[in-house]
């Protein structure tokens, strides 16, 4: 991962760094961080190797900030839907399972607005995808967590039908 400056230099770890908490301050005044949250991802770039590549855990990163492990997580959904973080899932072969296991996630600092931009919407899109797309709430196993009345999932439907859904909760709102 390369992080380059508008010179078209890369930028340094400690450049990185800095510009990131700058990121995270301007969205905490915003009100779009909470303080656990922008604690929680003020220590992922403390994680970069020299090739630029971050790979750690939840657990370390909540070791680190001294947050707990649900925070951590929540708090990089947040980023992830700002678009000032990128994530990449990582996958090996297992020999004994015989099939792909997810190991991590590979994150990219997203430091330009543009991008940031960019990178939120694709996170949006893939979100309402996964929603539209998903099974209907009374086909959810039992063992769920969530209420009922608050896991609402559209049946899957055609474009023109899901057109007129997303019309129809557009006017209701």
């Amino acid at each position: 991962m390369t992080i380059a400056s508008k010179t078209s230099r890369p930028l340094t770890k400690w450049q990185i760094i800095r510009r990131f908490q700058a990121v995270l301050r301007r969205f905490r005044s915003e009100g779009k961080l909470t303080l656990g949250e922008a604690h929680a991802l003020a220590v992922l770039p403390e994680f970069m190797g020299d090739d630029g590549a971050m790979f750690p855990s939840h657990e370390a990163m909540a070791e680190k900030s001294g947050a707990c492990r649900r925070t951590v997580i929540n708090a990089l959904n947040r980023a992830y839907a700002l678009g000032i973080v990128k994530h990449t899932p990582r996958y090996v072969y297992d020999q004994d399972l015989g099939k792909r296991v997810r190991t991590s996630n590979a994150y990219e600092i997203v430091l330009s607005a543009l991008h940031q931009v960019a990178q939120a919407a694709r996170f949006f899109m893939r979100s309402v995808r996964n929603h539209l797309s998903a099974r209907p709430a009374h086909e959810r196993p039992s063992s769920s967590f969530l209420r009922a009345e608050r896991v609402f999932q559209p049946p899957q439907m055609s474009h023109s039908e899901m057109v007129e859904w997303c019309l129809r909760e557009a006017k209701a709102t």
